[in-house]
């Protein structure tokens, strides 16, 4: 081996070989042969070559090529892999995968169908351990395991690890060579100090992960003699006294893997008409005063009625009351109603779901007990609640005073419990407005939403209390590199959406208090969302809905690790929080992800002449497949029908996110809409290169601006322009 991979070997306290062997269970450790040579294994004879390059700029970084031949004989169901091998192994190293594992998934696990809920009352506790679903994971007692992924599983191939002793490393593979899909994982004897990071062809997988366990075995490959295959990948060791250095690393590199391509298709503006005419076609019921969750009022269960938070409920009518027609606020104003007056009960809390005739505490599928309420739910209904009676309030239009009393009584409930606790928890029981089910970071966005509170009643008590919450997440959920608890349909399973309310609140809480704490607090969490976040355009096959829709994988958002899958947007929010971070601090990272979400998010919308499968025009589905966890076939397929949440966020990120943003004293220009825009002497230029018509919201200002926080309608900052298909306008600032 060179001198600089035996460097970073040696850093890392790894050693580097390969392992070839019959298809099967990985055993926990195996003797490893070298990457150069002649070696005879599984009654054939091979042939191994290797070479390394140091990455520029990258200190302790360097592409490994290794070439594979089977020179002779044959190797029936046989898997090539190479191995990392750690010494020193401790069951607390925290492994990571992007999207899929999270401090190593060393959880608790139940094996529950699907949507999952903790079979009886013995599973409540506020102390709940994490838990989730029957997921790849290592045991918590150290004992020998595995974990078998491949690089289609991951929003970036990538596997990698930090050591107690303060060492990082991370391990980037291709996503196919000559035989396909790589796999990617790790085996470990922990009580023996030992673990080997793998990279395999072909995948040979002994189990595949599905969403509430395990299927069959990968089809295994024979050799013959005559065949070669390559592994490319790039190894990185650093040191890294802090966690977070893992995914400041990681976040680093991301983008070193695949192609991105940037293309105009569908202006924000028309893709928002298009699912708001959807929305009032289908989803708002005209007798209960709502917008429904799902769209079929003939067979209805009772989850496709009314859901606060969480999957649509207030949210859907933010951008309905800031960006819609007459109609659709209307309707939104009567949706708020329902919230506002229908839910609360009298201890502060809110009821969380209608099945059409009443209001239930929560969604009342079995074996759910109807008396627990989601925190995230709740916390939805707080914080999108009080964004619009700022928005009305802004505006000079008159807020009920009830809503205003709902939105205080919930704010002081969470206080309670967290004065009380220690923590607000996961669910809550409503009855008694004590905590049923602890732990998580389902309640991220708490201090986003008593930021508002405080600001809208002028009491810097709850300020303080959303202060004291956020230190409690960033100790408790940021510094040990787990989000976890936001979506009610995975346990407790480490997923993307609690990372992104808790980001809302640190730029809310940095906004409110110009405390730079919050600031940094920021920046690292979106090193750690930035790894839910597909950083490169995925093959999708030939002839499957995403491929003939044309629609890029690169900014999609992956759900959690028991719903393997990505989606166009994020649950259900806009990213706003990304742009407002970037806005103040300058974090081109932020800027980055933004970009990629809301710009690709558009080409999944479902057009008359380009549809998704079975949707109609203006309907988006949650439901992108890069993996097989639904099957072979699904993959860039499985688009079921309408999904009103990745519909919410479509509608969210057109009312929050400016078209064109332009920093005139430094001439930057910022495009996250379908539209190319350039500034030359005092003049910006905006072209229209789509089809459609669209609406542009230009955002121009100075870095003096910038540095001042905007308010809950950011688009009322912005100049407004119509530009038709190819047409270009030229505006002065």
């Amino acid at each position: 081996m060179s001198h600089d991979l035996d460097a970073i070997l040696t850093r890392a306290g790894l050693c580097l070989g390969l392992k070839i062997r019959k298809a099967g269970p990985q055993p926990v450790i195996e003797q490893l042969a070298p990457l150069s040579g002649t070696l005879e294994a599984e009654g054939a004879t091979w042939a191994v070559s290797h070479t390394v390059k140091p990455v520029v700029g990258r200190e302790g970084s360097v592409d490994l090529e290794v070439r594979i031949a089977c020179t002779a004989g044959a190797a029936a169901a046989t898997v090539v892999e190479l191995r990392a091998d750690v010494a020193r192994w401790s069951k607390d190293n925290y492994v990571f995968a992007p999207a899929m594992i999270y401090a190593s998934n060393r959880f608790d696990s139940l094996d529950i169908p699907y949507s999952p809920y903790w079979p009886d009352a013995s599973h409540y506790a506020v102390d709940k351990p994490t838990s989730f679903t029957n997921q790849p994971r290592l045991p918590k007692d150290g004992s020998p395991g595995a974990i078998e992924l491949d690089s289609a599983s991951l929003a970036t191939p990538c596997i990698g690890f930090r050591s107690v002793q303060g060492n990082g490393f991370l391990l980037f593979g291709e996503l196919h060579n000559e035989l396909g899909v790589i796999g990617m994982g790790i085996t470990e004897h922990a009580a023996v100090g030992r673990a080997q990071l793998i990279i395999a062809t072909p995948r040979a997988r002994s189990k595949i992960p599905t969403g509430m366990g395990f299927r069959e075995a990968d089809t295994t490959r024979d050799w013959k003699a005559g065949e070669t295959v390559t592994l490319r990948l790039r190894l990185w060791a650093f040191a890294a006294p802090k966690l977070q250095i893992l995914f400041d690393r990681f976040a680093e590199a991301r983008k070193d893997y695949g192609t991105r391509t940037w293309t105009h298709d569908l202006p924000f503006s028309e893709a928002a008409r298009l699912v708001r005419d959807k929305l009032n076609a289908l989803n708002w019921d005209e007798r209960l005063g709502y917008y429904r969750h799902g769209i079929d009022k003939t067979k209805a269960k009772p989850f496709d009625w009314f859901q606060l938070g969480w999957v649509s409920g207030g949210v859907t009518t933010l951008p309905m009351l800031s960006q819609g027609d007459a109609l659709s606020q209307a309707r939104a104003r009567r949706n708020l109603d329902f919230m506002f007056t229908q839910l609360p009960l009298p201890n502060g809390l809110w009821c969380a779901h209608h099945d059409g005739v009443k209001v239930n505490y929560d969604d009342p599928r079995p074996p759910r007990p109807g008396y627990l309420v989601s925190v995230r739910r709740m916390s939805d209904g707080l914080y999108y609640g009080m964004k619009q009676i700022r928005i009305l309030a802004e505006r000079g239009e008159a807020v009920p005073k009830a809503w205003e009393d709902a939105a205080r009584g919930l704010a002081d409930a969470f206080i309670r419990l967290f004065n009380h606790y220690g923590q607000i928890g996961q669910y809550l029981d409503v009855r008694s407005a004590t905590i049923g089910i602890g732990g998580t970071t389902a309640a991220g966005g708490v201090p986003a939403g008593l930021a508002l509170v405080a600001k809208h009643f002028n009491e810097p008590a709850y300020l303080g209390a959303a202060i004291a919450i956020g230190r409690h997440l960033v100790e408790t959920s940021l510094e040990k590199g787990l989000t976890n608890g936001g979506p009610c349909d995975a346990l407790a399973a480490p997923d993307s959406e609690s990372c992104a309310a808790f980001l809302m609140s640190l730029v809310d809480l940095h906004q409110a208090t110009g405390n730079a704490y919050w600031a940094q607090a920021a920046s690292d969490l979106i090193r750690q969302y930035s790894s839910w976040v597909t950083s490169y355009d995925f093959p999708w096959p030939k002839g499957s809905a995403l491929e003939r829709r044309g629609a890029p994988a690169t900014g999609t958002v992956w759900a959690n690790v028991q719903n393997k899958h990505t989606s166009a947007a994020i649950c259900a929010y806009s990213g706003e929080q990304l742009f407002r971070h970037w806005r103040t601090t300058g974090d081109e990272l932020a800027l980055d992800l933004l970009l990629d979400t809301a710009h690709n998010m558009t080409h999944h919308v479902s057009l008359a002449d380009k549809p998704l499968g079975p949707m109609g025009p203006g309907m988006m589905c949650e439901r992108i497949n890069m993996s097989d966890w639904e099957g072979a076939n699904t993959i860039g397929d499985n688009v079921f029908g309408s999904t009103i949440w990745v519909e919410t966020s479509m509608l969210l990120t057109a009312a929050e996110i400016p078209s064109v943003y332009l920093r005139s004293d430094t001439g930057r220009v910022v495009v996250f809409d379908h539209l190319e825009a350039a500034w030359a002497n005092g003049v910006l230029t905006v072209t229209n290169p789509t089809r459609f018509p669209a609406t542009a919201h230009v955002l121009c200002e100075t870095s003096a601006q910038a540095a001042k926080p905007l308010g809950v309608n950011p688009l009322q900052y912005c100049q407004r322009v119509e530009i038709a298909p190819g047409q270009t306008v030229q505006l002065k600032p």
